[in-house]
């Protein structure tokens, strides 16, 4: 392909930014058909209980995705277990001159073992599905 392409002299500087991926293949389902923890796109995260939802500045960050490590292809080289939740500050986007270039507005809350060790024993108030309001 990179012949094809006129990169061929390229090749080994182009080599060490190719990284395993995953596609995500989407299908719209209730959110509320979906176990707590489950790999999801919208809807609402699954959070412990002492998480509180992200912000950037004054404004509720959007739930973007939860991605459950267990779920995904072992060649990306992730850990084994684990909930990561993404956010990110579309609210604010077109407001706040300070929105771009800012790293902070985007967020990941990330848990391991222990988040999951909450989902499956079932710990009762310690993590579920919450709405912002």
């Amino acid at each position: 392909m990179l012949e094809k392409a006129g990169l061929e002299p390229y090749k080994q500087a182009i080599a060490s930014w190719i990284y395993p991926s995953a596609k995500l293949v989407l299908e719209p389902v209730p959110d509320d058909s979906l176990p707590v923890g489950s790999s999801k796109v919208g809807g609402n995260p699954d959070l412990p209980g002492e998480v509180n939802w992200p912000r950037w500045k004054v404004s509720e960050m959007t739930f973007i995705a939860q991605i459950n490590l267990e779920e995904c292809p072992s060649e990306l080289a992730l850990p084994g277990s684990g909930l990561l939740s993404f956010f990110y500050a579309a609210e604010p986007m077109f407001e706040d001159k300070d929105f771009y270039g800012d790293p902070h507005t985007c967020r990941v809350i990330g848990g391991f073992r222990e988040i999951l060790e909450c989902i499956f024993a079932g710990a009762k108030g310690a993590m579920g599905r919450r709405g912002l309001y």
